[in-house]
């Protein structure tokens, strides 16, 4: 069953782009009853974007098949929720979690998203036409770094993504952009600015001013980033400093950021808090264990500080998530 229409919204958008629909448009698509409530907003503000804006909770977990539409260029930032996906004809799934941000490019043409339930879904989605991106630019995306963005990958090749975890910083702004009102051409122009700020912020925050070479790890690259992820899971207690890290796997640090970012799609201390989170949730699940004491173990010197890192990346408390994980029905533990 979808969770909402998104195939209208993405034909909508890629009429406009071909000069066969309206430039603009706003529409907001409530969740189904039957599968939880709140809603999700399509957000046109100009020709070439569209804002895909989410802000629901389910009662259970949902499989959406996407549109059979070509995909544009896709930037998006998960404040809470977890969502599990697939590209057709890629074999490589992926997985959104809360505080990451992502950039997607790809010529594929649809796929499947697993949306968890239990917490809330709060993402902001944003797409643009690569000509829109392009003429933000004087000079041709490769001239100007983004080297990867210059011209999508065919079919034959695999798409670009590139993630990382966000500063909590910018989480306000993120949050008004999720009900930012669009009354008129100023709101429209506000709405235009923030989404390039958060584009601009993107880029540079996952390097994509990289050249083609450091888009290319080699084996012995792989190699290094297979010792540093071990190194870290056995070491999630007490993990190294960056400098420490690179120097254990043979590597500088700026190399070592570069081969985990590339062949991880994630950066090195996300990949860090990835483990501690999927090691909270296995600890969670013994009720001997005081939260003081898995705090200690994933290398948190005090509780609330594991606290918030658990709830930023599941969107719940580890206390409310022993709770549901003791007493919700099998369909509907976290």
């Amino acid at each position: 069953m979808k969770l909402i229409d998104q195939q209208q919204a993405m034909i909508d958008f890629y009429g406009q782009l071909r000069g066969q629909a309206s430039p603009c448009f706003d529409r907001v698509l409530p969740v189904p009853r039957e599968l939880g409530a709140g809603r999700l907003r399509a957000l046109c503000p100009r020709r070439g974007m569209l804002l895909l804006l989410e802000d629901y909770q389910l009662t259970s977990d949902v499989r959406i098949a996407n549109s059979n539409m070509p995909l544009p260029l896709g930037f998006s930032f998960c404040i809470s929720g977890r969502v599990q996906w697939t590209i057709s004809g890629v074999k490589k799934s992926f997985c959104t979690e809360a505080g990451q941000c992502e950039l997607l490019f790809t010529s594929h043409t649809d796929g499947q998203a697993r949306y968890e339930a239990g917490q809330p879904v709060r993402m902001i989605n944003l797409m643009l036409s690569p000509a829109l991106l392009q003429s933000y630019f004087d000079q041709p995306l490769a001239q100007a770094g983004a080297v990867c963005l210059a011209q999508p990958p065919t079919r034959d090749q695999e798409p670009i993504h590139r993630s990382g975890p966000f500063p909590g910083a910018i989480e306000g702004a993120l949050r008004q952009l999720l009900r930012a009102p669009c009354r008129n051409a100023a709101d429209g122009l506000l709405i235009q600015a923030k989404v390039m700020e958060l584009v601009a912020f993107l880029l540079g925050l996952l390097g994509l001013a990289d050249s083609q070479e450091q888009l290319r790890p080699s084996a012995a690259d792989a190699a290094l980033v297979e010792r540093a992820k071990g190194i870290l899971r056995a070491r999630m207690h007490q993990p190294p400093t960056m400098d420490r890290l690179a120097r254990m796997v043979g590597a500088s640090p700026s190399k070592l950021k570069r081969c985990f970012a590339a062949l991880c799609d994630v950066t090195v201390y996300g990949y860090l808090n990835h483990c501690r989170m999927e090691r909270a949730r296995e600890l969670l699940a013994d009720d001997g264990l005081t939260m003081a004491h898995i705090a200690a173990e994933l290398g948190y010197a005090e509780r609330t500080h594991f606290s918030r890192a658990f709830a930023r990346h599941f969107g719940l408390p580890p206390s409310e998530y022993r709770l549901r994980l003791a007493d919700g029905p099998p369909g509907q533990r976290p």
